[in-house]
């Protein structure tokens, strides 16, 4: 935001300026930067509900927030494109009439709170997500104690954005208001200020929500390797952290700077901490697609047809394979999903046959002699042994068994 009397000072240098000067407008560039993170933030959040609608059917309270976010995002874009329509964006002030630099203002004010709701949405959509993982109240209350922070604090910024000259909220782009003392406004120092107070506020947030994940992720029942890529993904949120840094020390000379609109910088990296955001909360939900996409590619090159399936849970970041691959089978989650797969049997099938219950357990599927692994047993009379006696806990009744089968199951 730029005074009256600096504006003024601008005009009356304009006419000074060399021709090259005048003709200079970065605001393509600018909005090819913002149009391309805003296409991959959209398109992530677009795989995430198709993950999450069509493979795992299940949706949370997480996904329709980082919903809100996605187009909370196409909002900011909107106004990227009505301030560079307006003549402000990526053109000097001093070539701004001012009745364009009001246009320009009333566009940022919208612009300046959209992008506040937005990043905040996805924190809480973060918080919301992590909340279906841990274990005991005391960290799931530390999450909700963080949403209604978040909340609260969201509500605080737009308060400061919107009624920084009282009342008159139209101050904030009329600026003949502020000359003739119909509104009085909070000086460039004190809302540069607040800002900066606001904005670090916003940094330790970033660096919570970027390391919160690592610890429950690692407690998922799943592989290293998928813990280690799943950790690494939602840590992308650093970099928003680092935007978000850069974004403050930006911020703490943008209404000093006369020609701070042709670069944009504190707005082009409050974007981009917006945008890495969304897609560091998003891409661990595309796990299950990845997996099936790649899968597929697998069984496209390979000459072996058959490849064992996946059961994902209701978030698709824990999992275990198929019976049928001789793999380790990690410990289930609650419930699976399957994809893919034709020759397996249902880790709560053998669990019921067995006659003691078992923590976790692998288990291997020796077949006939046309090496079928498929078991053709009646769902009530799952015959398995516990030990190397070959004593069955059950055994099915005549006429229900079409192949013998032997399922051998150790406890890990």
């Amino acid at each position: 935001m730029v005074i009256p009397e600096l504006l003024q000072l601008l005009e009356r240098q304009a006419p000074a300026a060399p021709v090259q000067y005048q003709n200079e407008n970065n605001s393509g560039a600018l909005l090819a930067v913002h149009g391309a993170f805003c296409g991959a933030a959209v398109l992530t959040v677009l795989l995430r509900l198709y993950v999450r609608i069509f493979m795992l059917k299940s949706l949370g309270a997480d996904d329709y927030l980082m919903v809100a976010a996605a187009i909370c995002e196409i909002g900011v874009v909107i106004c990227f494109v009505g301030e560079s329509k307006a003549g402000g964006l990526g053109r000097h002030p001093a070539l701004v009439s001012p009745d364009d630099f009001a246009l320009f203002s009333h566009w940022r004010f919208f612009h300046s709170i959209i992008i506040m709701v937005g990043i905040s949405l996805v924190k809480i959509s973060i918080a919301f997500f992590l909340r279906r993982f841990v274990q005991g109240q005391v960290y799931r209350r530390f999450l909700m104690g963080c949403i209604v922070f978040l909340v609260a604090f969201t509500i605080s910024c737009a308060g400061t954005l919107i009624f920084n000259c009282g009342t008159r909220v139209d101050a904030n782009w009329n600026f003949a208001l502020r000359a003739n003392g119909q509104a009085k406004c909070f000086s460039n120092t004190t809302f540069t200020n607040i800002g900066i107070f606001n904005s670090s506020i916003n940094i330790a947030t970033d660096v919570l929500f970027a390391l919160l994940p690592i610890p429950v992720v690692w407690k998922l029942q799943a592989n290293l390797r998928t813990k280690l890529t799943l950790c690494f993904v939602l840590s992308l949120g650093m970099f928003a952290c680092v935007s978000s840094i850069i974004k403050t020390v930006k911020q703490a000379h943008a209404l000093q700077d006369p020609d701070w609109t042709y670069h944009d910088s504190f707005f082009m990296w409050n974007n981009i901490e917006f945008n890495i955001g969304i897609l560091a909360a998003s891409l661990p939900a595309l796990r299950p697609l990845f997996v099936k996409i790649l899968g597929g590619t697998a069984r496209f090159t390979s000459n072996n047809s058959r490849s064992p399936g996946h059961y994902y849970d209701a978030d698709g970041l824990a999992y275990g394979k198929s019976k049928t691959d001789k793999r380790s089978v990690r410990k289930p989650a609650s419930q699976y999903y399957k994809f893919g797969s034709r020759q397996s049997t249902e880790l709560e099938d053998l669990r019921r046959g067995a006659g003691t219950k078992l923590g976790g357990f692998t288990s291997t599927v020796t077949a006939g002699d046309d090496n079928s692994d498929k078991i053709m047993l009646e769902d009530e009379f799952h015959a398995v042994s516990t030990d190397t006696d070959n004593q069955w806990t059950a055994s099915p009744p005549n006429g229900t068994i079409t192949k013998t089968t032997t399922v051998r199951v150790s406890e890990f």
